[in-house]
């Protein structure tokens, strides 16, 4: 969309509407245009709606000063660091503690085999639903938790890779 052409439209005191219909758009389209060039149109009536600027990212939103992608992703941060202070804040096995800046350094991993959802998933969902799943789990670092997953796999896959690996040196020795 021309900038200058949606610009001159709006001047002439143009509804999303009537902008729509004059430029053969959809009406969404012509308001993701306006909000992208900062323009905005008189409403029916006569009023002009109010454009903000996200303070996050700068996108356009009208009524709000945050855009809906920010105010979730700020909701899940709330929620995980709210998630990693009522855990205690550091790593129970090597004792890392990040700062509020770092809690995506920290995962929560289920210890029992009565995990209802994972934890990550359900951010967006009230306090009152995450909590009883946290105290199911213990809050690790990024690293502690790959290795104990791996330790996890391979605890089971050891002795059968051992018998594999005895056998093939085994097999080497004998066709010298």
């Amino acid at each position: 969309m021309d900038i200058d052409q949606l610009a001159s439209l709006v001047e002439q005191g143009m509804s999303q509407r009537q902008i729509a219909r004059e430029t053969g758009y959809s009406q969404t389209n012509i308001k993701y245009w306006l909000n992208k060039f900062g323009l905005q149109t008189i409403h029916p009536n006569g009023q002009q709606k109010t454009i903000n600027q996200c303070r996050f990212c700068g996108v356009y939103v009208t009524r709000r000063k945050i855009c809906w992608t920010c105010q979730c992703t700020l909701k899940r941060m709330t929620n995980k660091i709210r998630a990693v202070r009522y855990k205690g804040g550091e790593c129970v096995v090597c004792g890392w503690k990040g700062n509020d800046e770092q809690v995506a350094g920290f995962e929560f991993h289920h210890t029992g085999n009565d995990k209802e959802f994972q934890v990550s998933d359900y951010w967006h969902y009230g306090w009152n639903k995450v909590k009883p799943e946290l105290d199911k789990c213990k809050m690790l670092c990024s690293i502690c938790h790959r290795i104990l997953h791996n330790k996890l796999i391979t605890s089971k896959m050891a002795k059968e890779a051992a018998i594999k690996a005895d056998a093939a040196i085994a097999e080497e020795n004998r066709n010298q």
